[in-house]
């Protein structure tokens, strides 16, 4: 007897987003949301497993795109020495990046426009911020072009940013 397999499964943190998505992108942002059978990708790569390929009309995406931009907005605002000292400087920033890369990952229009907007305060707070060449928070304010089609993977800071099959150049 075979049985039919489940296909309509939705992650419990995908429900919880949906009920309260404030706190819910807060807890994976932070790296302390667990989503079966994600638990070891980054938070960037997780949403985008949950939200990249969904149409843009989407409400989910949408409502990841007000949510991702209301917790970039209070974040980037608080890009001060004494913050840094009481939250983590490595912490702030390796989060702070991962929110960056999925504005860029997922093509968010409003986040993206927001950072756009912001990009000369943002880059001039963010200055001070780069720990190393991999973990600079000023070069993840740069918008990168939407990764897709999928098929290399090519480290661009924090995250694993997709790119196109084909040479590549730069690396």
């Amino acid at each position: 007897m075979t049985m039919p397999l489940e296909t309509n499964h939705t992650p419990e943190w995908l429900e919880r987003f949906r009920v309260e998505p404030k706190a819910a992108l807060d807890a994976m942002l932070r790296g302390l949301a667990r989503i079966p059978p994600y638990e070891r990708a980054a938070p960037p790569d997780i949403l985008d497993r949950l939200f990249g390929g969904l149409p843009k009309d989407d409400p989910d995406l949408h409502l990841i795109d007000e949510t991702l931009h209301d917790w970039l907005a209070a974040r980037c605002m608080e890009m001060d020495p004494e913050r840094h000292a009481e939250y983590g400087l490595s912490r702030f920033v390796t989060e702070t990046m991962g929110a960056l890369s999925t504005v860029w990952l997922l093509g968010l229009p409003r986040s993206g426009a927001w950072v756009q907007d912001n990009f000369l305060e943002l880059t001039h707070r963010a200055a001070p911020l780069r720990l190393s060449e991999a973990w600079d928070l000023p070069r993840a304010l740069a918008p990168r072009p939407s990764p897709r089609p999928t098929s290399a993977y090519v480290f661009t800071g924090y995250a694993c940013a997709r790119t196109p099959p084909g040479p590549l150049y730069g690396i």
